[in-house]
């Protein structure tokens, strides 16, 4: 965590992005290929979903469309 991030006036103006930076020291990225495919990917859910959520203000659909592509390729990945 960069300490020069999180300062008392900081915190007061973004309190929504406290959390991850107060967590990021035990965060991890599995090493697995359905990571690569639903994070990494130019054209993968989650980019796609961000895509349309920020974009077309479609939040609910883009996360339902998401979580069903990421529930494909995590089977598809432990087949």
């Amino acid at each position: 965590m960069r300490s020069d991030v999180v300062t008392p006036q900081f915190a007061q103006d973004n309190p929504f992005v406290l959390p991850p930076l107060e967590s990021i020291d035990r965060g991890y990225a599995p090493t697995t290929l359905a990571y690569n495919l639903i994070y990494n990917q130019q054209d993968g859910p989650w980019l796609r979903m961000f895509r349309r959520a920020v974009f077309d203000g479609e939040v609910d659909a883009a996360m339902d469309e998401a979580q069903s592509t990421y529930d494909r390729i995590l089977r598809q990945a432990q087949a």
